[in-house]
């Protein structure tokens, strides 16, 4: 796909094409992302040609090993991952005006740290920490990740 330029012109972004961008950015292919998202790989391709079509340019490279963001896809990743991030803290704050208290932790352990397979296996520290912040703030929910080396 040629890059076209988009002299005057703004964009029409949906929301669901930032999500799904950010999915398969994070996953690194469509069939992962469309396994998370919990929908056909054929719809995640999908958004992904259209935001290509409407910024105009490739987001991703396609190789043999997965996805990997061109020069654009970089920049608008990085605009993306400010976008949901507004997001949910705006979601939070009218959710405070309600007097809901609910929130996601996301703890990311390094590889070693912590066992994450089918069934999240962890230290005792872990387990207990997690146990918790459960108790004490039930409206929250809870990602666990291991990051190693790639």
């Amino acid at each position: 796909m040629e890059a076209r330029p988009k002299i005057g012109r703004h964009l029409r972004i949906h929301a669901a094409a930032l999500n799904y961008f950010d999915a398969v950015r994070r996953a690194g292919s469509i069939r992962a992302a469309a396994r998370r998202l919990n929908v056909a790989s054929s719809a995640v391709n999908r958004q992904i040609l259209s935001l290509e079509a409407e910024v105009g340019t490739q987001l991703f490279h396609r190789l043999p090993g997965g996805l990997k963001l061109t020069a654009a896809g970089e920049i608008l990743a990085h605009h993306v991952i400010t976008v949901l991030r507004d997001a949910e803290r705006a979601e939070s704050e009218l959710d405070a005006l309600h007097g809901l208290r609910a929130g996601v932790v996301e703890l990311v352990t390094l590889e070693g740290s912590a066992t994450v397979s089918f069934r999240l296996r962890s230290p005792p520290w872990l387990s207990g920490a997690a146990g918790q912040r459960r108790c004490r703030y039930p409206g929250h929910g809870g990602n666990t990740r291991r990051r190693g080396q790639r």
